[in-house]
């Protein structure tokens, strides 16, 4: 991979920074959207409600926002984007100075997300036209990494936001700032748009890719692990705000010290990820899943600050190391063929498990208490991470059959077992987040799908 020569190539360089700081942007508009509307009502269901609802529209409309990078030229189909979330940004940060209702706020988010959409779609589309073919592999690298960063980096910077003092507004102000410098950083780039065929051949991709994890039983057990992952991480996106706000009574600058201690802690993870990664060895799936739901039960019971954020760290920590295990042991069971097809079954699984559970974590809490319900879902995580070792025993190699058997129906014309030297290639494909990698280079990516806290 070609790092020096990839940033030299301009056109890249500006989908890039346009596209990861305007996720860095809408993730903050999310967070502090959620974060007012607890300040205002007290509930937690508010505040399920509005970082669910900014999450939902990339489960619903991902598929379609594909389609619209593919059918016009991706860098107008970006900078309308940026920019009509620019203008959202502003009137929302206006709506929490002067009042306005908490569901119109909501409302209002939701529709900036929904607009945000098509940008991953268009920078991974007009990734391969921009670059070389020796410069992609780096290039997928880098716009996945930027992605993933965007969606830790966002609340992280709320974060400190709030430990300064500023007020939740001073979000707005950032993100409408995030998103400016975004279209200044986009510039004039104006790429033509794909053929329309490409359309119907990426519907049908996803249809077939599908077929392939319904077939297979080891993609299905460490896809279900992975989304678990996420399904947890949701929930903590949500519990942050409220434990820091309720449960510690720490007000906003609790909130503050707890998210930035979660980005720490995904960050951090980087660090030991590729070589847990590169073991082989499932059990390390399985102790990760259970070490980051054994932080949420610690946090759960924590009653100092200090307590709470040094759970948060390393629950933020092993939330990422699991889903690179999971995420590499996936591809070590995909034909190299269908793996970015697999991938992006996965990306739709995983920030739809976060979506429904930013939804439930305040319902939760209203209903069980907020410490109780933050143990509930943490152990039953836990629970399921320690049945799924038992179920995945008697998952043998020669399920890579199922697979290879679907090959030639979906187009592949591959009919054969793929060898197992090619079973962990680098695939020079960018379809959807996040794409098929590497444990070395999903662990520079990651956040963790997420939300950081808030895979997708």
């Amino acid at each position: 991979m070609t790092y020096t020569s990839t940033l030299r190539t301009g056109p890249f360089v500006r989908m890039l920074l346009g596209h990861g700081l305007a996720t860095v942007g809408q993730l903050q508009l999310i967070m502090a959207v959620g974060i007012h509307a607890l300040a205002a009502t007290g509930s937690g269901l508010w505040v399920s409600a509005a970082v669910s609802l900014g999450f939902l529209p990339y489960v619903l409309f991902s598929t379609s926002a594909g389609v619209l990078a593919d059918r016009y030229s991706r860098s107008a189909v970006l900078r309308w984007s940026i920019g009509l979330r620019l203008v959202l940004a502003v009137a929302i940060t206006g709506g929490v100075l002067l009042g306005w209702p908490i569901p119109a706020l909501i409302l209002l988010t939701a529709l900036s997300a929904t607009l945000g959409t098509p940008g991953y779609p268009a920078l991974a589309a007009a990734t391969p036209e921009l670059v070389t073919e020796e410069d992609l592999p780096a290039a997928n690298t880098l716009a996945t990494g930027v992605e993933n960063a965007g969606w830790v980096a966002g609340p992280g910077l709320l974060g400190l936001l709030l430990l300064i003092g500023a007020p939740v507004a001073g979000g707005g102000i950032a993100s409408a700032v995030c998103f400016l410098a975004a279209l200044l950083a986009l510039g004039r780039l104006n790429l033509p748009a794909a053929a329309p065929e490409l359309t119907a051949r990426s519907r049908a991709a996803f249809t077939g890719a599908l077929r392939v994890v319904t077939r297979n039983r080891r993609i299905r057990m460490f896809m279900a692990l992975a989304t678990l992952d996420n399904a947890l991480y949701g929930y903590f996106v949500v519990a942050l705000v409220l434990v820091g706000e309720t449960a510690l009574v720490a007000g906003q600058s609790g909130i503050g010290w707890l998210n930035a201690a979660f980005a720490a802690g995904a960050f951090t993870s980087m660090v030991i990820a590729p070589r847990l990664a590169s073991t082989r060895n499932f059990r390390w799936l399985i102790a990760t899943l259970v070490l980051f739901a054994g932080w949420g039960v610690v946090l759960s019971l924590a009653r100092t600050l200090s307590v709470a954020a040094i759970a948060v760290f390393f629950a933020g920590l092993f939330t990422v190391v699991a889903e690179i295990i999971a995420v590499t042991a996936i591809q070590r069971v995909t034909p190299n063929a269908l793996a970015s097809r697999v991938f992006g079954v996965y990306d739709t699984c995983a920030i739809f498990a976060i979506a429904v559970c930013t939804g439930l974590a305040g319902w939760l809490s209203e209903m069980l208490g907020v410490r109780t319900a933050l143990f509930g879902a943490a152990a039953a995580t836990a629970a399921v991470a320690l049945i799924s070792a038992v179920v995945v025993r008697g998952y043998g190699a020669g399920t890579q059959a199922a697979v290879v058997g679907v090959l030639p129906r979906l187009g592949t014309g591959r009919a054969n077992p793929v060898p197992a030297s090619r079973l962990h290639p680098w695939v020079p494909m960018v379809v959807h987040r996040p794409a098929a990698i590497t444990a070395d280079s999903h662990a520079r990516m990651t956040f963790a799908s997420r939300q950081g806290a808030v895979r997708g």
